[in-house]
Formats: structure tokens, sequence, C-alpha cells
């Protein structure tokens, strides 16, 4: 038997481990199915799919955010240790999708977050409080005019601005940003993706967008149909899908070198409703790869050379 690596060499352990993880409706199915991943200090894995994948679903069940009516099973562990209900806004926290909605409309920016930061920790005086409010919004490029205004008066970004801040205010080893960039443009779109990853915490993204998991992204995992279909460094993921879902993702987006006008490949059929029963792959009906296996069979996740996972057995070889 090979002795251990030194300890230095050894991979750090990781900082978030989900392990079979399942999100069910009554009368309407799973609609997050068997999703295992981890994530590992410091990195960001960018979570994506079309719209009702699962990737929104998945990540609020990590926060216990689900609908009541859900049934969620499987294992989240935070630093190997059950995620509870006091490690939500100290050890893992949200920064939200609506700036807009997840803002007080009646309530000074500053003054949500003295809330949020005493919320966090009762034993603050307000003085303290107010202190650390406004030392987290200078973290992220907010000075005290936008402190003292409420959030309609200010513009998107520094909207979300004020909620990286809120999120940031307990230092969660975890973020999860639910689509943290939508309906902003690149330059602001930037800023805010370098500000989550210069918080130092451990970034799961949640996104449609390819390019932003192209430049902001070190590992990703794509859904379709409440399943993982594959994971991978970024870069080889986009740069050579194996998974015929993510190449079809990949294909449809255009780049620079795509003739002015022409016709984008797309998909035939329709996604399937979330929850909706498979009794094989759920992308089966819709992939050229297809073979009777895996019309009545569920593909398992396959460890492949340099990192990647894959839910594919007729592309493994690829």
């Amino acid at each position: 038997m090979p002795p251990d690596p030194p300890a230095a060499t050894r991979p750090a352990p990781p900082v978030l481990t989900v392990d079979d993880l399942r999100v069910a409706f009554p009368g309407a199915g799973e609609a997050v199915r068997c999703v295992s991943f981890t994530l590992r200090p410091g990195e960001v894995l960018a979570l994506v799919g079309e719209s009702g994948a699962g990737k929104s679903l998945t990540a609020r069940a990590l926060l216990g955010l689900t609908p009541r009516e859900a049934r969620v099973t499987g294992t989240i562990r935070l630093h190997g240790q059950p995620v509870t209900t006091d490690d939500l806004g100290h050890r893992i926290s949200l920064v939200p999708q609506d700036s807009l909605a997840a803002l007080s409309p009646v309530h000074r920016v500053g003054d949500q977050l003295a809330l949020a930061a005493l919320s966090l920790d009762p034993r603050l005086s307000r003085r303290e409080a107010r202190d650390s409010a406004t030392a987290a919004l200078r973290s992220v490029g907010l000075d005290t005019a936008q402190a003292a205004a409420y959030p309609h008066a200010l513009s998107g970004g520094q909207r979300q601005r004020a909620v990286i801040a809120m999120a940031t205010l307990g230092a969660p080893d975890v973020l999860v940003a639910d689509e943290p960039t939508t309906a902003l443009d690149p330059d602001v779109r930037a800023h805010i993706l370098g500000l989550l990853r210069s918080t130092g915490a451990t970034v799961l993204l949640v996104t449609h967008d390819l390019d932003v998991v192209r430049g902001h992204a070190d590992r990703v995992a794509v859904m379709y149909g409440g399943r993982i279909a594959e994971t991978g460094p970024a870069a080889a993921v986009l740069q050579d899908p194996r998974a015929p879902y993510t190449a079809a993702l990949v294909g449809a987006v255009p780049t620079a070198l795509t003739p002015h006008r022409s016709r984008l490949p797309v998909v035939p059929g329709d996604a399937p409703a979330p929850g909706e029963p498979a009794s094989g792959c759920a992308f089966a009906p819709r992939c050229a790869y297809a073979e009777d296996a895996c019309r009545t069979t569920v593909p398992a996740l396959i460890r492949l050379p340099g990192d990647r996972e894959l839910a594919c057995p007729v592309r493994e070889s690829v």
C-alpha cells in the first residue's frame, strides 16, 4: 500500500457536501432527484441549466428555504456536520436574485443592515450594529449617502451590492448566490461577480448564463430534469462538453465566430415538467445519441479523468 501523501499536498476537505438531495411535492413527484456535489474551499461552483431544471430549488434546499409542503431528504453537511438553522446567516447565507424584493421598501438600507447585524448577534449595541453595517456596505463600495437611502433610490447594481453586504455580515463560509446578476448590464454584472469572489467565501452560483460560468466559475455542475448531468472544471466542460444536454446548451450560445444572422442549433422537443416521472434518462426523448437502454435506465454519475463526472454511458468513452 502506497504511503499517504504529505499533508501539504492532500486536497483540503470540502466546505459543503451534498449527498442524494431530493425535493418532492405532494402529487407532483420529485423536482430534485439524487443530487450530490461538493463545494471546495474558496471556489465558485456554478449550477447551470434551463428554467425548471431544479437549480434554484436545489440552492434553496441547502438553506431550508423550500416551500412548506416540500419534502426534502438527503444529507447536507457543512465542514462535515449537518447544517442547522443556527448556521443560516452565520456559516451559510443567501444572495437572492431580486434585490428589490429582498430589501424592505420602508427602511433605509443602512438601518436594514444594522437590524440584520443585531439579529445575527443580539449582544451588539446599536452603535456596534450600525458600525458593522457601515463597514459591510463600504466593503462592497457603498458610501454613507447610499446607506441613508431607501432601496428604490438605488440602482439595480447598488441594491445587489447591498444584499451581498447583508449576506456577508455573519462572515459565512458559503454564499448561495441565486441568479445574482439578472437584468444587470455587463460591466455591473462583472463587478458584482468580482465582489462575490472577493468575499473569500466559497460560492454556489446559480445561473443560466454560460458567459458568467466561463468568466467567473472554477467548476460547473449542469442540471437537467432535476438531476446533475455533468460536472467538472468550468473551462474543460464548456470547451469539451460530454453530456449531450451540456453540448446543446453550449451550442445554443452565439460567439464572436458565429456568422451574422445564422440560426443557432435548437434541440427538438420540450424539457420535462418539474417532477415529471422518468423511467430512464430525462434527456433521452430529445437526445440524438439515445439508445434503448437510455429510455429505461436512469444513468448514474460516473467519474472521469480530469476531475469530471458524467451521467451518460453512451458518451462516457468519447
